[in-house]
């Protein structure tokens, strides 16, 4: 929601606005900076992996892209780009976390209809939790690998509306481009 409120139509007063816009653009070049140097580029520390940790990267990429939008430099729009690398496979696991596309997709989302069908058939497109080093079952030697493709572990496969609203909002921005 603070996102809109940098607008140029923002409700704000221009003071106002310009303190939020330069504290979104702070705080988004902070993500690049902090996570250029790691070898997925992901916008997630150790501590970020629990439940919905693919969520956290996404909201993140939609973060850089409102910075990206505010001030047109491009390093917040691929930092947002790596995020979407990282849930298509580009990841410790080298697993796509959306069903049916990228490398390795998730097979066994805990989504019930999937679970339901007699010939087990997933839905593609639906980005489940991901990583959650906190979830039984997944025992892992480091949290982004705490996972594992298994409909009965909703900690990590469950596909929520608003993880797939972010992965929408990010892919939107990119296909329009």
């Amino acid at each position: 929601a603070y996102q809109t409120l940098v607008e140029a139509d923002s409700p704000l007063e221009p003071a106002a606005r310009e303190r939020l816009a330069a504290a979104l653009a702070e705080r988004s070049g902070w993500l690049v900076d902090a996570f250029a140097q790691q070898g997925y580029r992901v916008a997630l520390t150790p501590g970020d992996y629990y439940w919905g940790s693919n969520g956290v990267a996404l909201g993140r990429a939609v973060q850089l892209l409102a910075a990206h939008r505010m001030t047109g430099r491009a390093p917040y729009r691929e930092a947002a780009l790596d995020q979407l690398h990282y849930v298509f496979g580009r990841n410790a696991l080298g697993k796509s976390f959306v069903t049916g596309l990228g490398a390795d997709p998730v097979r066994h989302p805990t989504h019930q209809p999937s679970i339901a069908h007699p010939r087990r058939l997933v839905l593609p497109g639906l980005l489940v939790g991901g990583p959650n080093a906190q979830a039984e079952g997944v025992a892992a030697s480091a949290p982004a690998r705490a996972y594992k493709d298994d409909g009965k572990l909703y900690g990590v496969n469950e596909p929520t509306i608003y993880w797939n609203a972010a992965l929408a909002h990010v892919l939107a921005h990119f296909i329009a481009r």
